[in-house]
């Protein structure tokens, strides 16, 4: 195979296993011209619905009916013991901005 190849990925997943994924693509395909983007999901999923980029690998709504789904989240909250929290106040936390 020959080509082009405008693949994206959610900024934290491409930290995971996507190195030695990649790298075993390239092997396997070595004509392909790989293009990557990393960035947020929500904007890989535009560029994807716009013709900007061929494959991405996000992160997404449970329950959306496009794609495939590779892997599903657990979430927890983690505190230290002596952490005390007053359920009056909001509970501060630390998070991606807002998408545009």
């Amino acid at each position: 195979m020959r080509g082009r190849l405008r693949f994206g990925t959610a900024d934290d997943l491409a930290i995971t296993g996507l190195p030695r994924i990649l790298r075993e693509f390239r092997q396997v395909y070595p004509q392909i011209n790989l293009e990557l983007t990393v960035g947020q999901s929500d904007q890989l999923y535009k560029r994807l619905n716009a013709g900007q980029l061929d494959l991405v690998f996000v992160k997404w709504v449970a329950g959306a009916k496009d794609g495939t789904v590779v892997q599903q989240d657990s979430f927890a909250w983690v505190g230290l013991e002596q952490t005390s929290l007053d359920p009056a106040e909001s509970v501060p936390l630390i998070a991606y901005p807002s998408p545009a």
